[in-house]
């Protein structure tokens, strides 16, 4: 998109990569930008995605958590990716461990990755909403998602 974009108000965007460019941006009252547990795959050089059983968190841009209540150091979270582009960020979150370590019945119980959102505004972004990139929830038999990553680059917010 260019020119002048408007999003109304409560109005839901939601995919897994969303990039708008535009000479200025609205975001409506109440409206999204959503791409929570929507994530694609991870950049080649990682999973992200925690191996084991123990269904610890993904990882991002730091170690994902660890779900054990001692302090046994071989079981780690996912590990972490993403530093070569922290200055403008655009990678998925990654999934998040299953206590499994495989896919059981068809269902892998860690949480999905967020998404990712660039929103590149020549002037004036005006957000009366939110933007989203979280990862999904991991449940009692998996580790949550990492989150996604946003990039915002505009003159004025």
């Amino acid at each position: 998109m260019y020119g002048n974009v408007n999003v109304g108000q409560y109005v839901a965007i939601v995919a897994g990569s969303v990039v708008i460019c535009a000479a200025n941006l609205t975001i409506g009252y109440n409206s999204t930008i959503n791409t929570i547990s929507l994530a694609g795959p991870p950049p080649p050089q990682t999973s992200g995605t925690p191996v084991g059983t123990e269904g610890a968190g993904g990882g991002h841009g730091g170690r994902g958590a660890s779900c054990l209540k001692n302090n046994k150091t071989s079981f780690w979270g996912g590990d972490v990716y993403a530093w070569s582009t922290l200055s403008e960020p655009w990678s998925y979150g990654s999934k998040g461990g299953s206590k499994n370590d495989t896919v059981s019945n068809g269902h892998w119980f860690g949480g999905n990755g967020g998404g990712r959102v660039k929103l590149i505004v020549k002037d004036i972004l005006y957000l009366n909403g939110s933007v989203t990139a979280e990862g999904g929830n991991g449940g009692i038999k998996g580790g949550g998602g990492s989150g996604g990553s946003i990039y915002v680059r505009a003159v004025k917010l």
